[in-house]
């Protein structure tokens, strides 16, 4: 992984599991608990029924999508939409915690079985700069500008918030602003 987007990597380990304590690859001598920035790349991953790739896998087909994040209060879902740069995997154990050993103490469970699952899939994704303008909400279409906004620790992203892919188009306004129309593309699941 570049070192770049490790850094990324890094942080989210640090937001999602809340442990300030993880240290980089090259700090590895000073803690036993580092993040390594080996990763797996993948082509595509297939997420019920609807696949989805890189941009640089056969142009942008399968790489515009809108993926989900709860507000801070935590009662809304807010979707983002970006461009899937790449797909890829990570091994990573998180350390434990006094708070995940506090139920071995009423129950007959073994410290392995209260480990997280250690590879992990994600998306790297460079999210679109969102704007508020909400005049087409009820055409189903949304609205943002077609930059990136800057990559952080939210660029890396767990696959299974990906919600559906959608398309694009540029709209040029009046006032000669250009922006991107971001149409939702839903799936039919058969079950």
């Amino acid at each position: 992984m570049s070192d770049i987007h490790y850094v990324h990597l890094l942080q989210y380990y640090k937001v999602a599991y809340n442990n300030e304590q993880l240290v980089h690859f090259q700090q590895a001598s000073e803690s036993p608990y580092f993040v390594d920035n080996t990763i797996t790349l993948l082509k595509y991953i297939n997420i019920l029924g609807q696949v989805y790739k890189g941009k640089g896998e056969s142009g942008s087909r399968g790489s515009l999508v809108q993926a989900k994040f709860i507000g801070s209060t935590g009662e809304h879902i807010i979707a983002y939409t970006g461009q899937i740069q790449y797909i890829f995997t990570h091994s990573f154990t998180p350390p434990p915690t006094s708070s995940s050993l506090i139920p071995l103490l009423h129950t007959h469970c073994r410290p392995t079985q209260l480990l997280h699952n250690s590879q992990h899939t994600f998306a790297f994704i460079k999210w679109y700069t969102p704007e508020n303008d909400k005049s087409r909400e009820y055409e189903h279409v949304e609205t943002c500008f077609p930059t990136f906004s800057p990559d952080d620790f939210q660029c890396v992203l767990p696959v299974h918030r990906i919600m559906l892919e959608v398309a694009t188009a540029e709209h040029t306004t009046r006032r000669k602003v250009k922006k991107m129309l971001v149409i939702p593309l839903p799936k039919k699941q058969y079950i």
